[in-house]
């Protein structure tokens, strides 16, 4: 069996949409205005586990 790698230049790789880092930047400011918003994952995950058992 062969493996074959691809590898790609940083300059031809697809850029980031502007949306998407202006959401990013709305979310990360959200979070440090309101850090009592975040959840646990762990915590998040017990829950989850509990919803769909």
């Amino acid at each position: 069996m062969e493996t074959t790698f691809h590898f790609s230049s940083a300059d031809s790789l697809t850029q980031i949409p502007s949306w998407q880092i202006k959401e990013t930047q709305k979310r990360q400011e959200y979070i440090r205005k309101h850090p009592e918003s975040l959840i646990d994952f762990d915590e998040m995950m017990s829950e989850l586990e509990k919803d769909f058992s």
